[in-house]
């Protein structure tokens, strides 16, 4: 698997001397110009002063040409100087990266002769060039393969472990296999007599299925019966529920019914109070016509007619107040008779208060029926449908048990084919024994292989 060893290419070994070379040539560069350009106009401004007149050029000529000698000196100087520093500066550097990579080859080294206890300095580990990013992928090979030898050893002890299991296993084997044979003759013995078990197993579970059956059919009867209650219950409580209005409704005509009564009564005893007042006028109107006949009498023959008039005011002054009495014996009557009908009615109301109670009562009662049938018949289905699931699950275990007698002839046969495969299995497993034997062994040659490789240690650093 590759390591994940990412590095900045910015900081890495070829960029920095890249870097570190410009550099050092431009400094170079930059001392030479800024050095000539210096030293030239030096020399040149304090020659130029020494030059009078135009026949002296040849006189500036050497001047000059001496300067420029001597500034090439200088320069030459200089720079053999600067590069003696640089080439200083850059033995020192790249001394101590040649210093670091023989000590990773002296760490690759101890890794392939098994030594894997050194590690590397962790100071390395935050280089972030391509050193560095070695070390660290160095670092976790070296970490993975000490991982994958502690696990090769672990399994190396298993297996030396499980080799010494298997020896013992096989032997273990070789005393099962007799005791196999001697329990499938068991077996065979024991499936004989359980031939007849199951025979009388199989008539019991027809007889089952018999009274099963018959218990499915009483079952659904009693759903129809069920469903015919709650039919009724249910019509019956219709019927209550419309008696229940009628009475509702006859209450209130019953009540609008009370009140004119008791607004008739109210009115019969203001007219008893009217009869009264007639009677009042008839006795003043005949006071007025006894009056008026004995004044009449006074007159004589002029008052003759007036006492004639006065005798028939008299008359029906009379006549009026024995119709007002015969009014109030009626009245009397009327508001006996009324009050009679008032006890009656309220005797009445009672009673039909009390039926629609009675009819309340009922309709609870069919509903209490109704809801109890409703979750009545959904346990009933549910008990039809298991059980129809246990006729079937019954039939299903009567071919099962027909089966399990053929599978018995079938075991006896079998019974036979495994003591042969029992003398078969005990050869196996001497076989499996040398075979154990042979990968203990095995397992011991690995073990001393793994022992090579020094884990533990001083962990003394490159």
């Amino acid at each position: 698997m590759r390591l994940n060893a990412k590095f900045d290419n910015m900081k890495s070994i070829k960029f920095t001397i890249t870097k570190n070379f410009i550099i050092l040539m431009g400094i170079i560069i930059s001392i030479i110009i800024g050095v000539q350009r210096f030293i030239m106009g030096s020399m040149l401004r304090s020659s130029i002063t020494k030059v009078i007149s135009e026949g002296e050029k040849v006189v500036v000529a050497g001047v000059i040409s001496k300067a420029l000698n001597r500034t090439t000196m200088y320069i030459i100087v200089i720079s053999i100087v600067i590069i003696i520093i640089g080439a200083i500066w850059i033995w020192k550097n790249f001394g101590r990266t040649a210093r670091l990579l023989n000590g990773l080859r002296l760490h690759i080294e101890y890794l392939t002769n098994g030594v894997y206890h050194y590690k590397i300095k962790e100071k390395y580990f935050k280089r972030e060039d391509e050193i560095g990013a070695i070390c660290v992928a160095l670092d976790k090979m070296q970490k993975s393969t000490i991982e994958m030898i502690k696990d090769l050893k672990s399994l190396t002890e298993d297996l030396n472990g499980q080799s010494g299991s298997l020896s013992n296993v096989s032997e273990e084997l070789t005393c099962a296999t007799g005791d196999i044979s001697q329990a499938i003759s068991n077996i065979a013995q024991g499936i004989s007599g359980e031939t007849m078990d199951i025979e009388v197993i199989i008539g019991r579970m027809s007889e089952f299925n018999k009274l099963l059956e018959d218990n499915i059919k009483d079952i659904d009867n009693l759903s129809g019966i069920a469903n015919e209650v709650d039919k009724n219950a249910n019509e019956s409580n219709a019927e209550l529920k419309e008696l229940r209005k009628s009475m509702e409704d006859f209450n209130k005509l019953f009540q609008v019914f009370l009140g004119t009564i008791e607004t008739m009564n109210t009115d019969i005893k203001k007219v008893d109070d009217i009869t009264d007042l007639i009677n009042n006028v008839a006795e003043q109107t005949n006071l007025l016509a006894l009056n008026a006949a004995i004044e009449a009498a006074r007159a004589g023959a002029a008052g003759l007619g007036f006492t004639v008039v006065a005798s028939e005011i008299r008359k029906l002054a009379e006549k009026t107040k024995e119709s007002s009495v015969s009014i109030n014996h009626l009245i009397a009557d009327v508001l006996n008779s009324s009050e009679n009908l008032v006890s009656k009615t309220d005797e009445m109301s009672m009673e039909l208060q009390n039926q629609k109670l009675g009819v309340d009562k009922s309709i609870v009662s069919f509903d209490v029926i109704s809801n109890s049938i409703g979750d009545m018949n959904p346990k009933i289905k549910m008990l039809v449908k298991r059980a129809n699931l246990i006729s079937e699950d019954s039939n299903k275990i009567v071919m099962k048990i027909q089966n399990l007698s053929v599978v018995n002839e079938e075991i006896c046969n079998s019974a036979e084919e495994i003591t042969a495969s029992a003398e078969n299995t005990n050869t196996s497993s001497a076989e499996i024994l040398k075979y154990s034997v042979s990968l203990k062994d095995n397992a011991g040659v690995t073990t001393n292989y793994i022992n090579k490789f020094k884990l533990d240690g001083v962990a003394e650093e490159e």
